[in-house]
């Protein structure tokens, strides 16, 4: 895979989101998304440009995840902090074409990631192509 902007960026990023978040994800996003969401009837989770996989940990260690970004050092750190070894983190381009058999999540989230990402429509195809009909 290639070098990516993001991979520059990992260790600067995972200063700013740390272990739990920004502080936009704490008091804003993930308190919202439990109020959009009932995460207790979630099974899976397909979290695009996961990052180091905060979302990850979120939810019930019970779900089935699997977490996608282009970074590979942020996955890497994703995997470390699991908290569960099912859980899978993969590298790949969530723009392009998915390595996953699996096209019926629950829940397809990504989070601050979509205004960064230069083809904004081959997510949103990925997204609906591995999520629940």
């Amino acid at each position: 895979m290639q070098d990516t902007s993001w991979e520059k960026s990992s260790n600067w990023y995972k200063k700013i989101v740390g272990d739990d978040g920004h502080y936009f994800h704490q008091t804003i996003i993930f308190p919202k998304i439990k109020q959009l969401i009932d995460l207790s009837k979630i099974n899976s989770v397909l979290d695009l440009a996961c990052g180091q996989g905060i979302f990850e940990r979120q939810i019930d260690q019970n779900k089935e995840y699997i977490g996608i970004d282009i970074s590979r050092s942020l996955i890497k750190e994703a995997s470390q902090k699991s908290l569960n070894r099912r859980h899978q983190f993969l590298v790949s381009d969530v723009s392009k074409d998915l390595p996953l058999k699996k096209n019926d999540f629950d829940l397809v989230i990504i989070i601050l990631a979509l205004q960064n990402i230069k083809n904004i429509n081959g997510v949103i195809k990925n997204a609906s192509k591995h999520l629940k009909k």
